[in-house]
């Protein structure tokens, strides 16, 4: 889709709030999480899935992509520990899908 840096004049509109927005719920998943509540785990895997699809296209905009780290340690890291296996498993999928990044935090790679 966004595969030759030539010619490309600026970011889809959709990738800044979009990222916005799955930040905010996994944010909100994670503190119903840590209230004791039981939040439906669905939004958060579809969001995880959503997130991952678009690494190709985030690894163009650097600006964006040095955002990817924190937002996996603080929303996906997590989810290795999921009691819900699907979750497990879409952790390890968006691990893979962001594993050609350069990451800065070597404890976390």
């Amino acid at each position: 889709m966004y595969k030759s840096q030539k010619g490309r004049k600026n970011k889809p509109d959709y990738l800044v709030p979009f990222l916005g927005f799955a930040s905010n719920n996994m944010q909100q998943y994670a503190d119903a999480v840590a209230a004791g509540a039981n939040p439906d785990w669905r939004v958060k895997e579809a969001l995880l899935y959503a997130v991952g699809s678009l690494n190709e296209t985030l690894n163009l905009y650097k600006d964006l992509a040095k955002n990817i780290e924190p937002m996996l340690q603080t929303h996906v890291l997590v989810d290795f520990q999921s009691p819900h296996p699907l979750l497990r498993a879409r952790a390890c999928w968006v691990y893979g899908e962001f594993a050609y990044f350069g990451f800065e935090n070597h404890q976390h790679v």
